[in-house]
């Protein structure tokens, strides 16, 4: 995404208060944590900031670890795969460090809320109620 994208998006929906979120997506021209920052560093629109997904962070080879070695992924599969191990489980149903993500942010001050993405077949056929409190039960393992 061009800085200029970034900043007209962001200029139009500053007035009504809404904020824009960019998110690293290994197959994308922001492929990645570093290549977020440094685009917002350079746009000027105070009201963008980083979208930070547990899943994609792993999948940009993002690590909270210096001495972890990111595992490479066929990344679109990942994606897109709609059965386990590769589909996207409630926190902690997967091989991703979770709670290391969660700690790492928290520990770089972030304070603000945190949600969850999860599909896969048989969490999309639960009921609403039975779906949320899974959902509930499988994230707050991590705070």
């Amino acid at each position: 995404m061009p800085r200029h994208v970034l900043e007209s998006a962001a200029g139009a929906v500053a007035d009504i208060g809404l904020r824009i979120a960019v998110e690293a997506f290994a197959w994308s021209a922001i492929n990645s944590v570093p290549t977020t920052s440094a685009l917002l560093a350079r746009a000027n629109a105070s009201n963008a900031g980083h979208l930070l997904d547990v899943w994609h962070f792993y999948n940009t080879g993002s690590t909270t670890r210096i001495d972890h070695r990111p595992r490479r992924r066929n990344r679109r599969r990942c994606a897109t795969q709609r059965r386990p191990p590769r589909a996207r489980l409630l926190p902690g149903g997967g091989d991703l460090d979770v709670r290391g993500f969660v700690t790492a942010v928290k520990s770089i001050g972030y304070d603000g809320p945190f949600s969850i993405e999860s599909s896969y077949p048989e969490f999309r056929e639960l009921d609403i109620a039975e779906a949320a409190a899974l959902a509930f039960d499988a994230t707050m393992k991590f705070f």
